[in-house]
């Protein structure tokens, strides 16, 4: 894929705004560059909190947004990490809801 873009969505505390800021690092490094909207973005992640119910009540209906935009753009890579990500041991986010891969949060520093 010829300069791919990506988009992320970060919800929750200031870990997880952190946790974003290294993502996106990463992601330039590896020859990303940042989408300005869903839309044209090659890989969409959402860094997910799952502290309250309505940050998992947003969060469930941001992936059932991006799955039809995947049905238009088969191509759309959708990804998920952070706590919610890391409770889902049996992948049933992955099922549900069409994401791509689910990763239970950024270790390292």
């Amino acid at each position: 894929m010829k300069n791919p873009k990506y988009h992320l969505i970060t919800y929750g505390c200031q870990m997880n705004k952190s946790d974003s800021e290294r993502i996106e690092a990463v992601l330039e490094d590896t020859g990303f560059g940042r989408a300005s909207s869903v839309d044209e973005a090659d890989l969409i992640l959402l860094n997910t909190c799952s502290v309250r119910q309505t940050a998992e009540d947003r969060i469930y209906g941001a992936i059932h947004n991006f799955s039809r935009l995947k049905a238009k753009k088969p191509h759309l890579l959708i990804g998920i990490t952070g706590c919610m990500a890391g409770r889902d041991k049996k992948g049933a986010i992955r099922k549900k809801l069409f994401a791509t891969t689910a990763n239970g949060g950024v270790k390292g520093g």
